[in-house]
C-alpha cells in the first residue's frame, strides 16, 4: 500500500511542481490603477486662445483627432453632458508635453483654439482597469513549485527495486517508461488545474478559459490519477515465484501462495473501459489478469507491460505444473497474450 501512495505522490508532485516552477501560469487579475491622462474640455463662449499652427497639427495627428472628438463627440444626442472634460487614452503624454512646449505654454491648464472653439487641456490622474500582479503570488508559486518538484524527485528513488530470483511482473525499465509517460501527460492536466484554482480562488485571468479544461483537470487529477497509480504500483510490486511446490505471488497486500495440489482453476479476467465507436458506446479491453484459483486462495497476476514477462511466467508454469494442467496453461496463455 505504501508503494501505491508513493507512486501516486510522484505522479502528483512532479507535474504540479514543474507547472508552478517552469510553465507560464497567470498570476495577474483585473485591478484598478491610476495614471496621468489628458483631458480636453470645450469652453463655451470662452475668451480667445492662441491658434495652433497647421504644421503642429500635422506633427501631432493624435492630438488633432482628440480635439475633433472633444468638439464632435460620438455620444451627442445620447443625453451625455458634452461640456464635461473628455479623457483621451490614445494621446501619448510625451507627445502632449512636446505639443505644450511648442505652444509656449508651460503651466496647465493649456488653452488653445480649434475650429473657432476654445479648448482647455489638463493632465490629471485617472482610474484604469487592467491586469495587475496578485501580490507575492508569482514568487510564492515558483517557490512552491520548486519544493513540490524536489519532493517528487526524492520519492522516485527506491521505486525501482530488483525482485531477487522471482519474475517481476512490471520490470523496472518498463515501469520507468510508463511513469515518464504518465508524468508528462499529467503535466497538461496539472497546468489546467493550477489555472482553475488560481482563477476560482484568486480571480486571476485564465490562460485557458474553457469549461472543458476545468472539468478534465479535476477528473484526471482527482479520479483517474489515483487509479492509474494503483494499477502501476500493483504491477510494479508483483513478483511471481513458480517451482515444484506451487505458485507464490507477492503484491501490494503481502505474499499468497497456491500449491499444485490446491490448484482448481486457471483463467483470464478482462477489464474493459468504455469508448465510443461511430457515436455508439462500446467496450474496449483495457487490461487482463491471469487468475490462478486455489481451494482457499485466488492469485491475480497483473497484465505485464512486456510480452517477454508473460512468456517467462507461462514457461515457468508449463515447466513446473503437473501434466494434467499443461494443456490448460497453454490455452489460457494464448488468451492472456492476445491483444484483442
Amino acid at each position: 500500500m505504501l508503494e501505491f501512495v508513493r507512486r501516486w505522490l510522484v505522479y502528483l508532485l512532479i507535474p504540479l511542481g514543474a507547472v508552478l516552477l517552469i510553465l507560464p501560469v497567470s498570476t495577474q487579475r483585473m485591478g484598478t490603477v491610476y495614471r496621468d491622462a489628458l483631458f480636453l474640455q470645450v469652453v463655451p463662449g470662452g475668451d480667445s486662445a492662441p491658434d495652433v499652427p497647421e504644421a503642429l497639427w500635422v506633427q501631432f495627428p493624435q492630438l488633432r483627432a482628440a480635439a475633433r472628438t472633444t468638439l464632435h463627440p460620438p455620444w451627442n444626442g445620447l443625453g451625455v453632458d458634452s461640456s464635461a472634460p473628455v479623457r483621451h487614452r490614445s494621446v501619448d503624454l510625451e507627445d502632449w508635453k512636446r505639443f505644450q512646449e511648442a505652444l509656449g505654454q508651460v503651466s496647465e491648464p493649456i488653452r488653445f483654439s480649434f475650429e473657432d472653439q476654445v479648448l482647455v487641456a489638463t493632465t490629471a490622474p485617472a482610474e484604469d482597469t487592467e491586469l495587475v500582479e496578485v501580490p507575492h503570488l508569482r514568487p510564492a508559486s515558483r517557490s512552491a513549485g520548486g519544493v513540490l518538484l524536489a519532493l517528487g524527485l526524492v520519492l522516485v528513488f527506491g521505486l525501482y527495486r530488483k525482485p531477487g530470483d522471482g519474475i517481476q511482473v512490471g520490470p523496472s525499465r518498463a515501469m520507468a517508461v510508463w511513469d515518464i509517460v504518465v508524468v508528462v501527460v499529467t503535466g497538461f492536466f496539472a497546468w489546467w488545474l493550477v489555472d482553475t484554482v488560481f482563477v476560482r480562488a484568486l480571480g486571476t485571468a485564465s490562460e485557458w478559459n474553457e469549461p472543458f479544461s476545468e472539468g478534465m483537470s479535476v477528473f484526471w487529477m482527482g479520479l483517474a490519477l489515483p487509479v492509474i497509480a494503483l494499477i502501476a504500483a500493483g504491477t510494479s510490486a508483483q513478483v511471481v515465484w513458480i517451482d515444484g511446490q506451487g505458485i507464490r505471488l507477492k503484491g501490494l497486500w503481502g505474499v499468497r501462495q497456491v500449491g499444485w495440489a490446491e490448484l482448481s482453476g486457471l483463467s483470464v479476467s478482462e477489464i474493459h473501459a468504455p469508448r465510443s465507436v461511430s457515436g455508439t458506446p462500446a467496450a474496449r479491453k483495457a487490461t487482463q489478469l491471469l487468475v490462478i484459483e486455489g481451494r482457499e486462495t485466488t492469485l491475480r497476476v497483473m497484465d505485464p507491460p512486456l510480452v517477454s514477462t508473460k512468456n517467462a511466467i507461462l514457461d515457468a508454469l508449463t515447466n513446473h505444473a503437473p501434466e494434467e494442467w499443461r494443456e490448460k496453461i497453454r490455452e489460457t496463455g494464448q488468451h492472456w497474450k492476445s491483444v484483442l
